[in-house]
């Protein structure tokens, strides 16, 4: 399968995890920390990157097995109504995903421990479900119960039985070699679910040495779904230091490599070799405070859009650069004008730049100052136009300024721009329509 691109530059930050990790586990420690950011902000890219790099050192290190790594999302099995049969269905599945890394022995063990774990499960935690269900959690791990087994479990395990025999069972696997437990998508969850998880990770790995929980959160939904269980007036901070011993920030970062990524998109187009670093950097710029999701969406419907309306094989670059600006500011405000974006020195402009944010706003002054090439041109009633760089970033702004006003022998107010460009216009009008319709 092919790498993702690392378009946020997560690299340092997951470095960061890996020796954070490789520290706790050198001093045979048990700790369970967050990685805590906004929806969007790549949590999920970055819990698969450590995942991988983790299992790839322990392929290569010559010592044999040196993690197992559990990938858990708890998002993925929140229909059940108790997250340990998920937890513990987790665990197994990674090991049938890692039993190629495995050593035979340790590949045993593991097996054996969880499947007399989820035994007990199946007796005493999963009685509502249906044939189903209980294939779904069990797979081909579990023998199949006798009537007198499942009577006898009825007698002797309660609840805390089950947890206690998960405890035990993660003891004997952090005894083999240290665990890494990776949550993943838990403030997607219910939120009757999302506490529950975090009671049962704390339940079953609390103070067991050589377990490390990485737990990606948006510690903000967090708090919004522990309000809606015990209301306004619980200390939320204090409730989450119970689970959690500390938690790392990642910022929604700053995307790059865009026409890497979207080469698909970016292919629809003329692109002129000596232009590409300078476009890179527009679309980097624009993206400002847009999460990577987001964005993702937003390339996405231009594409899409683009094929729909486009009877060329390839169009104008500035093309490219014009439908993705509309979809971002589309992001920032509902406003369909965007009339601002040629008049951003406009006084007037304050509500604006309450929407889009100073510093976006900022962004796209500078590109529009940029644009003009320091000459002007005689026009109509004695009006004077900006000549325009021959560039692509340039060429958007003259875009922009055709959605209101007419073009006459290359001016159209503020600009001048003096090659023939009324087929790109016309697209330009096209797009706009339709995302404003």
């Amino acid at each position: 399968m092919q790498e993702k691109e690392d378009v946020l530059n997560r690299s340092e930050f997951i470095d960061k995890i890996i020796n954070l990790v490789d520290l706790i586990v050198e001093n045979n420690k048990g700790c369970s920390f967050a990685i805590n950011g906004r929806w969007g902000s790549g949590k999920s890219f970055v819990l698969e990157r450590i995942k991988e790099k983790l299992i790839r050192e322990q392929s290569e290190d010559l010592m044999g097995d040196k993690y197992f790594v559990c990938y858990y999302n708890c998002w993925e099995y929140d229909y059940y109504e108790e997250p340990i049969i998920s937890i513990i269905s987790s665990i197994s599945d990674n090991i049938q995903q890692q039993k190629n890394l495995l050593s035979n022995d340790t590949k045993q063990k593991l097996t054996s421990i969880t499947k007399n774990i989820t035994k007990y499960l199946v007796q005493s935690l999963v009685k509502q479900s249906t044939g189903l269900e209980l294939e779904k959690v069990i797979g081909n791990l579990v023998d199949v119960v006798s009537d007198e087994e499942t009577r006898e479990y009825d007698k002797l395990f309660s609840f805390r039985g089950v947890l206690d025999k998960v405890r035990n069972g993660i003891k004997e696997i952090s005894e083999i070699q240290p665990v890494i437990i990776m949550v993943d998508e838990l403030d997607r969850c219910l939120p009757t679910y999302t506490i529950k998880v975090l009671e049962r990770l704390h339940h079953i790995f609390d103070g067991i040495d050589n377990v490390v929980i990485i737990i990606a959160m948006d510690k903000m939904q967090i708090k919004k779904a522990l309000e809606k269980i015990y209301g306004d007036d619980l200390d939320i901070d204090r409730y989450l230091r119970k689970f959690i011993s500390f938690d790392l920030y990642l910022d929604t970062g700053k995307a790059t490599n865009f026409i890497k990524k979207y080469e698909k998109y970016i292919s629809l187009f003329d692109i002129k070799e000596n232009e590409y670093e300078e476009l890179e950097k527009f679309l980097t710029d624009i993206t400002y405070d847009i999460d990577i999701r987001t964005q993702e969406k937003i390339f996405e419907k231009a594409e899409s859009l683009h094929r729909l309306l486009s009877t060329e094989e390839k169009m104008d670059e500035a093309l490219m650069l014009f439908e993705i600006l509309v979809l971002c500011i589309k992001e920032k405000t509902n406003r369909s004008d965007l009339k601002w974006i040629i008049q951003s020195n406009n006084i007037n402009n304050n509500n604006i730049k309450k929407e889009v944010g100073q510093e976006y706003y900022e962004i796209i002054e500078k590109y529009e100052k940029s644009c003009f090439n320091g000459n002007y041109v005689d026009g109509f009633q004695n009006s004077s136009y900006k000549i325009i760089r021959d560039k692509a970033i340039s060429k958007v702004f003259f875009l922009v300024a055709n959605l209101y006003h007419e073009i006459v022998n290359g001016m159209c107010s503020p600009y001048y721009y003096g090659k023939p460009f009324e087929k790109e216009i016309c697209f330009a009008k096209k797009i706009h329509m339709i995302l404003n319709a």
